[in-house]
């Protein structure tokens, strides 16, 4: 067993633990060379469907409530 094939039998090990050790997993996908990987990934851990629910990530202007927490601290506060 090569090297690279360890990495993808380990990979798809994690991905297959994730989703029973896990309520609802998702995975982040950025439409980038990683992120393809981890599809393929998971593509191959079980059987062809992905059983993850997956989020698109393209912009941070999609995610208002994302994008304000990452420009800097949140101008409202939390009533106690």
């Amino acid at each position: 067993m090569s090297h690279l094939d360890e990495l993808e039998s380990h990979s798809i090990y994690l991905l297959r633990e994730a989703y029973h050790s896990f309520e609802r997993p998702a995975m982040l996908w950025s439409m980038g060379k990683d992120s393809n990987v981890l599809v393929w990934l998971a593509k191959k851990a079980f059987a062809g469907h992905i059983r993850f629910r997956s989020c698109t990530w393209t912009q941070l202007t999609n995610f208002p409530r994302c994008s304000s927490s990452a420009r800097g601290p949140a101008t409202t506060t939390a009533s106690t």
